[in-house]
């Protein structure tokens, strides 16, 4: 259970305050078997939202299900989904409460060890599915295809691997006012586990640069009322970067640091490059107290001359043991949209104190 007041409640240019209760559960399940080579996850997750100001109601699910197997050769898979029913805004071309439901089925390939060496290979497809049930947001709508192939060998010891690898990719618009991704490419190349930093292994995470180049559809007019010509822009590549570093300063104080750099599905042009760094620093301070604290800045660039768009938040909180199954937490964050575009423009604080009863 969660109660606190935020100065946006439909997060977006209304900037209409309002103080609010939530609550909800969850699940989550592990079954081994075949003696740990195989196992069977799964969850599901619940959130309740109420803004007694508003007379205002929603909910949000989170359902998933994973199975793995690793054979005595090598050879492993994964395959698995996730479903979710939505509301918040959570993209940066997103504005305004949104109800949709995202589907996600994956499957990945491993063999470990190829030829008796120390190289790995991973491949693996998955698809992205999203729907937008009010029809104003119906451009988000779409479906997300991706297929790689990734190899990898142990260096700097057997903990630290150097990789290379290729992701294609391909989506299918809803509205005929995007057009779709007939192609994508990108090869990058990187580092992951832990990475060397003197002698110590305080620095883990992953290093990732790249090349990514899509080619769209052939822009066309459309007539819904009033005629406009789609993004006519059929090709853009650039340089990519996702990197997620975890430090550990001390026993007590972590710090994670993530940039993420990366050409996006956007709402209403061909693209959007999308640059956001993240800065999460955690700290525990007694036995059974946990203080965080963190920043981040968020930055888009659409296509077909539209404007950007920049966000900017910060947020302290704070979480307490009080017994073995009880914790209490007290947050609060602020954030700052800026953009032309009056529809993107806001800012948002939000506090709140809760309660997490947890069964084993």
């Amino acid at each position: 259970g969660r109660g606190g007041w935020t100065s946006n409640v439909y997060q977006d240019a209304s900037e209409v305050s309002s103080w609010y209760l939530s609550g909800g559960g969850g699940v989550a399940l592990e079954w081994p078997f075949g003696g740990g080579r195989g196992s069977i996850s799964g969850g599901a997750d619940y959130r309740a939202l109420t803004y007694p100001d508003e007379d205002l109601k929603y909910a949000e699910w989170v359902f998933g299900l994973a199975g793995s197997y690793h054979f005595s050769g090598g050879f492993w898979f994964r395959i698995g989904a996730k479903w979710e029913r939505l509301v918040d805004p959570v993209q940066i071309q997103d504005s305004g409460l949104q109800r949709r439901d995202n589907f996600y089925p994956y499957l990945d390939l491993g063999l470990q060890n190829v030829g008796g060496s120390k190289f790995n290979l991973t491949a693996g497809v998955s698809m992205q599915k999203y729907y937008y049930h009010d029809e104003d947001y119906d451009t988000g709508s779409r479906e997300q295809y991706r297929a790689y192939i990734k190899g990898s060998y142990p260096v700097f010891r057997e903990s630290t691997l150097v990789f290379l690898r290729y992701d294609y990719y391909h989506t299918r618009a809803d509205s005929d006012r995007i057009n779709d991704l007939d192609r994508g490419g990108e090869l990058s190349f990187g580092l992951e586990g832990v990475i060397p930093l003197g002698s110590t292994q305080k620095l883990t995470g992953t290093l990732q640069f790249g090349y990514r180049n899509n080619d769209y559809a052939t822009g066309s007019y459309v007539d819904d009322g009033v005629e406009q010509q789609t993004d006519d822009n059929d090709s853009k590549g650039i340089f990519t970067v996702k990197a997620m570093l975890r430090y550990l300063a001390s026993a007590r104080t972590s710090l994670q640091i993530m940039y993420y750099r990366d050409l996006d599905y956007s709402t209403y042009s061909n693209y959007q490059v999308v640059d956001r760094f993240d800065l999460v620093v955690t700290h525990t301070l007694l036995r059974d107290l946990l203080l965080r604290g963190g920043t981040y800045l968020r930055f888009s660039q659409p296509d077909a001359e539209r404007d950007s768009i920049t966000e900017f938040g910060v947020g302290v909180g704070a979480r307490y043991i009080l017994i073995d199954n009880v914790d209490l937490d007290l947050s609060a964050d602020w954030l700052d949209r800026q953009s032309g575009e009056d529809a993107y423009t806001y800012s948002r604080f939000i506090f709140g104190l809760g309660v997490t009863l947890y069964f084993r």
